[in-house]
């Protein structure tokens, strides 16, 4: 007996037009370009969007929950109120974002850079921040303390304990 193959697509190169509202949900967007689009409360729960580039989009309301953001870049976006909550964005780039309100709860954010990042009242909650840079990151109202942020360079310049 022959073993079955599953040949899952992995989308490299596309470009979606912008689509507020609409439904990627669970979507393999590996690599997809959706930069400087406004995608404001979209359904990207538990997408793929690894190496996916949606630097200067307008993300705000979008559900990231449980997505795979690894490597992908969000440089300058707006997300605000967006939810991340259990999505992997390893060494993501979120530099300058706006990211006010946004929950990580349980966001894993190995290595990600944070730099020049509002994250006013965004919530960490069991977050895992390890060898991520805040450096110059807006952090009124967010409570770090409930974080994992060993190795994290922190908005006041101080390394996050181990």
């Amino acid at each position: 007996m022959r073993a079955a193959t599953l040949a899952l697509p992995i989308l490299c190169s596309l470009s979606i037009t912008p689509a507020v509202g609409a439904d990627f949900a669970s979507a393999m967007l590996k690599g997809a370009d959706l930069s400087g689009q406004s995608h404001d409360t979209t359904d990207f729960s538990g997408a793929f969007l690894g190496e996916a580039t949606l630097a200067g989009s307008s993300l705000d309301g979008a559900n990231f929950q449980s997505a795979l953001l690894t490597d992908a870049d969000l440089s300058g976006c707006s997300a605000r109120g967006a939810n991340f909550a259990s999505a992997l964005l390893k060494n993501t780039d979120l530099t300058g974002c706006d990211l006010t309100g946004a929950d990580f709860t349980g966001a894993v954010l190995d290595g990600a850079t944070l730099v020049q990042t509002i994250l006013t009242d965004a919530i960490f909650t069991h977050s895992v921040l390890d060898n991520a840079d805040l450096s110059g990151a807006m952090t009124d109202g967010v409570d770090l303390s409930v974080a994992r942020t060993c190795g994290t360079r922190l908005p006041d310049g101080r390394t996050g304990p181990c």
